[in-house]
């Protein structure tokens, strides 16, 4: 996702994504832990605490790739997540057949 998204949806993202961790039993004020957590379902390299905490701060937002293994976690659909559309609860999302652009999929 770019980095220039403006201020408005990066915050909007930001406050979903605490939510929905909220709700998961995840503690969004420990970036660390959320990283270790993270970095496990994740299998396309590690993302740092800084990047988390960016993401938890509405200062960045994460790439699709690292959005749906968020969702993943949170049990949200990734373009509600993003969006703030549709939300839906999942049991797992099959990351090789999914289409992130695809509401019809949430």
């Amino acid at each position: 996702m770019p980095q220039h998204v403006d201020f408005k949806k990066r915050e909007e993202f930001r406050i979903r994504l605490v939510r929905s961790l909220e709700n998961a039993g995840f503690n969004p004020r420990k970036a660390g832990e959320l990283r270790t957590l993270f970095n496990k379902r994740y299998g396309l390299g590690q993302v740092t605490s800084i990047a988390v905490y960016k993401w938890l701060m509405g200062e960045s937002m994460p790439t699709e790739d690292k959005l749906v293994i968020l969702a993943e976690m949170c049990g949200v659909c990734p373009y509600w997540l993003r969006y703030g559309e549709r939300i839906k609860p999942i049991n797992s999302i099959d990351t090789n057949n999914f289409d992130f652009n695809n509401p019809q999929q949430c």
